[in-house]
């Protein structure tokens, strides 16, 4: 299901009178308990004699992943000044197709999502907002409705406490599966992703917002600050996303500010200049990681760090060569040829990169070895990244392929990457995601490996896109991929998002198309 448009849920004083009022009139209609009037205190809430209903019998009267789902989101994108004639109508009758206030399909809900929407509405009108922020004056927006939800389990003891259980499920299937456990890294808390320019970093904020967590980036100055700055704050309003300037990621002490009140840390900055120096590459890479991981070792609120590898890390692409990739492998092949005897041609580029991601993502397990920080370490090891550019000021490093091919019509510097394996930039995002929230998820190693491609499925998919723009002709010597990967985790992670598994080849060609001009 599509997200709708940021909610803009505002409550009038006459809401705050009549709301109570009108829950009541449901409750009765329901037979589920009422709640007391809106001057009614929290405190004198739970003291009162009520038939509290436990979670267990919410779930068993229909209050079902998807019906939860629809309903809450509903909440959250519907645009109006909050009317309670028009809300039972909406809520308890089914709602007609309002494409401009985010809902495409009538719905109908059950009794019990029914209720729990109008409970919900009833604590944003009789709820003091937690820090003493004003109520019935402000936008509601998913931040606030999460703290609200999460100041009222910690007061509530009673009836709403058992709501609370049912509230903390809906939460997690909203963006992720925990099956019924807490997230790793509490909800709306802050997350440090470095290098949030960058196509993968930008788009591991993405996600992290869209699953309700707070995003500070490092940039390496601060006209790549601003431009995500915008991005952000027009998708989804001011303050989901701060950046800070990092200017050189090797330098001791890079990350310790940056990386203060964080609950977690993605590490995706990296070295992406395909110099064939190894001592131009492969040291900064190693010095960035151990910075990284050794400022969010020195802050006890971090409890997750995620390093952004690369199937670099594991093997150099080997067209038409039959092996197994596996996460128990390092790419010793790579290391061996960057770090041999100069002279330092370009076509030594591809194992310094390798090497580089190699060898950092080495020294981040040792650090955690021996040091033994608080927080988890997971990795993440895509190969080649296609999909949606977030932004047209963006390099977008392997996603800048397809609009490069495109707009110039040669493959140029791409022509050095042989055939390969292949996976969405979106798919990438929510596996990091999922190695920061899921508390399954330890010590591991992820392969992000969508499908196997070559530039000349890229060239076929824009001819057949494109039939009366030229594109060059195929390579014949690009071979293809056939290295055994198992991939099942990923999709795996991928399915509790409430994907399929990963993003075609066609679906990302077509998603990396998308924004650039003239396609």
């Amino acid at each position: 299901m599509k997200r709708g448009r940021k909610s803009h849920l505002l409550l009038s004083p006459l809401d705050l009178l009549i709301l109570p009022i009108f829950f009541n009139f449901i409750s009765l209609a329901t037979g589920l308990p009422q709640l007391p009037p809106s001057s009614t205190s929290i405190t004198a809430a739970t003291a009162s004699p009520v038939q509290c209903v436990d979670h267990e019998t919410w779930l068993a009267e229909g209050f079902v992943k998807e019906d939860c789902y629809v309903a809450v989101q509903d909440l959250y994108t519907w645009d109006f000044r909050w009317n309670p004639d028009e809300a039972f109508r909406f809520f308890s009758g089914g709602a007609t197709s309002h494409p401009e206030r985010g809902v495409a399909t009538p719905r109908r809900y059950s009794k019990s999502s029914c209720t729990l929407v109008l409970i919900t509405l009833n604590r944003l009108s009789t709820y003091e907002l937690p820090g003493n922020l004003p109520h019935g004056n402000r936008p509601v927006d998913k931040a606030t409705f999460r703290e609200i939800y999460l100041a009222a389990r910690a007061l509530e003891e009673r009836c709403v406490a058992s709501i609370g259980k049912v509230l903390e499920q809906l939460l997690n299937v909203m963006n992720y599966d925990l099956k019924g456990k807490s997230p790793a890294i509490s909800v709306g808390s802050l997350v440090l992703v470095t290098g949030v320019n960058g196509y993968i970093g930008s788009h591991v904020a993405d996600q992290l917002v869209q699953a309700g967590y707070r995003v500070r980036g490092t940039v390496r100055d601060e006209s790549k600050g601003q431009y995500m700055k915008e991005f952000f704050d027009k998708k989804y309003g001011d303050g989901k996303l701060e950046t800070v300037v990092v200017a050189d990621m090797s330098q001791a002490g890079a990350f310790d500010e940056a990386c203060k009140g964080a609950s977690g840390v993605a590490h995706v900055a990296s070295d992406l200049s395909f110099a064939p120096d190894p001592h131009q590459v492969i040291p900064g890479v190693i010095a960035g990681a151990m910075n990284a991981v050794s400022a969010a070792a020195k802050q006890p609120s971090v409890k997750r760090f995620v390093y952004t590898s690369s199937s670099a890390a594991i093997s150099a692409a080997k067209p038409n060569v039959e092996f197994t990739i596996s996460t128990r492998n390092w790419n010793d092949e790579d290391i061996a040829k960057a770090w041999a005897p100069p002279p330092y041609n370009q076509d030594r580029s591809m194992a310094v990169y390798g090497a580089s991601k190699a060898q950092a993502e080495q020294e981040a397990w040792k650090f955690v070895r021996e040091q033994k920080p608080a927080f988890v370490l997971n990795a993440v090891l895509p190969n080649f990244n296609l999909g949606v550019i977030l932004s047209d000021k963006q390099f977008a490093s392997t996603g800048g392929a397809v609009r490069d091919i495109f707009q110039n019509g040669e493959l140029g510097f791409w022509s050095i990457f042989p055939a390969q394996w292949m996976v969405d930039v979106q798919d990438t995002a929510r596996l990091h995601v999922a190695a920061l929230i899921d508390p399954d998820i330890k010590d591991q190693r992820i392969l992000a490996y969508g499908h196997p491609f070559s530039f000349n499925d890229v060239l076929a998919s824009l001819r057949k896109l494109y039939p009366s723009k030229s594109f060059p002709e195929d390579n014949e010597d690009l071979g293809r991929d056939v290295s055994i990967v198992d991939n099942s985790q990923g999709a795996e992670l991928l399915r509790r998002f409430g994907r399929d598994g990963w993003a075609s080849f066609e679906e990302s060609m077509k998603n990396n198309l998308s924004g650039i001009p003239g396609a």
